[in-house]
């Protein structure tokens, strides 16, 4: 009779951890069938950001104006075609160079009416090409003056008049710099980031979207 005792404990045991085994096998095969799903689809093409809106990296930006360019997250100023891009700013296009101007040479006059270094003969030369009264002396040489409107920068440019900056949608040099002269600041766009969302038949897990589980099992982060 012990030993019948003894060996239904046995048989009961036994049986009671092989249904638990198999109870967890069921439930760890579901478990891992749809981890391992989540953790092979990397969610990406499956992500997607509101109307008005760029996906960048794992966020939604809001998308720039039509004047503006993508800068990383943000949004620049894009240069208008009178000006050249010069990163962020826009640099004022028209400036142009004058030469190495007409200084004196032998064969000039080194004394007139009791000057010494005159200037007659740079300007004879100068004019004869440029024609007279359009040249003008600059630190011993002589130079062909520059065209209306145009201002002499040091000895051998002439720039352009300064550019209204804000009529071009800009901002105007001061802001970073008021020695800068021909060139306009970009107005710059701060990105603000946004969640992506995920379609419905999906969910959210740490920040991308995964097929949804069987609806016997609560989503967890991937593994």
């Amino acid at each position: 009779m012990t030993n019948i005792l003894a060996f239904l404990t046995v048989f009961a045991t036994v049986a009671s951890a092989t249904a638990y085994r198999n109870d967890n096998h069921e439930l760890d095969a579901t478990t891992k069938a749809c981890l391992r799903a989540r953790r092979t689809f990397n969610g990406k093409k499956r992500q997607f950001c509101a109307a008005g809106q760029d996906f960048l990296g794992w966020l939604c930006y809001d998308k720039c104006p039509s004047n503006m360019a993508r800068g990383g997250v943000d949004c620049h100023s894009i240069c208008p075609p009178e000006f050249t891009d010069m990163g962020l700013t826009c640099l004022k296009k028209g400036s142009y160079g004058r030469g190495v101007g007409y200084p004196w040479k032998f064969g000039d006059l080194w004394k007139f009416n009791g000057t010494i270094f005159n200037s007659r003969g740079m300007f004879q030369r100068c004019e004869k090409d440029y024609g007279q009264g359009n040249c003008e002396l600059y630190d011993l040489v002589v130079y062909p003056k520059c065209l209306p409107g145009y201002t002499p920068v040091g000895c051998c440019i002439c720039q352009p008049p300064l550019p209204d900056c804000e009529s071009f949608g800009l901002l105007s040099s001061d802001v970073i710099n008021p020695s800068i002269g021909l060139s306009c600041a970009k107005k710059i766009v701060i990105g603000n980031p946004h969640r992506p969302k995920c379609h419905p038949d999906d969910d959210l897990v740490g920040g991308r979207c995964y097929s949804k589980c069987p609806p016997s099992y609560t989503p967890g982060l991937p593994v």
